[in-house]
């Protein structure tokens, strides 16, 4: 794993090779057996996206988080404040107390320029090798901006930042989308 911060155009963070060989083969296990609960998120209202299914997985999970694979690994980010200390949105990590996961999959689709309501998010992009679809990149709208997004490597990023996903051509392009939040009560 390696935790680079940049700060143009805006703070953010990418971390590499964020789940370890072992781990990344048991979460595409998962995403393989949930991919049957997955949903088309315009069904569910979300005019902003085309051909995206998702799944809430702290829904799916919700009496027991413990069963899930990915639930379990993705809270190493919250084991990486030093190495993000540069990103001073990062910072929020800290105090953030509640958190949510989305698994998104997409075969020829895409997602308009949206903002996340919570604080921080942190987007998994992950495919299996060898990439099975093209485009697909992640882009920050407001700033032109497509970060260098490699598969199995994490951004970690304000919510506020408008971002959408180009659209995706062919199967195979799934994402863990991490939201955090600060819950006061």
């Amino acid at each position: 794993m390696q935790v680079k911060n940049y700060k143009e155009p805006f703070y953010y963070s990418i971390i590499t090779d964020f789940y370890t060989p072992s781990e990344l083969e048991e979460v595409f296990v998962e995403i393989e057996d949930l991919k049957v609960h997955l949903s088309d998120t315009r069904d569910e209202g979300d005019p902003r996206s085309n051909n995206m299914k998702a799944l809430h997985l702290d829904k799916v999970y919700k009496n027991n988080r413990g069963a899930s694979k990915i639930l379990q690994y993705n809270r190493k980010i919250f084991q990486l404040q030093e190495e993000l200390k540069e990103n001073i949105f990062a910072e929020y990590l800290q105090v953030c107390n509640f958190d949510v996961t989305q698994l998104n999959y997409y075969h020829n689709g895409l997602y308009h320029g949206h903002k996340d309501h919570a604080v921080l998010s942190a987007v998994s992009l992950l495919h299996k090798e060898p990439k099975p679809y093209t485009g697909g990149e992640l882009v920050f709208t407001d700033y032109r901006f497509t970060p260098d997004l490699q598969n199995n490597s994490v951004i970690l990023f304000p919510s506020f930042m408008t971002h959408a996903v180009e659209p995706v051509r062919g199967p195979g392009r799934h994402s863990l989308n991490q939201f955090f939040f600060v819950h006061i009560g």
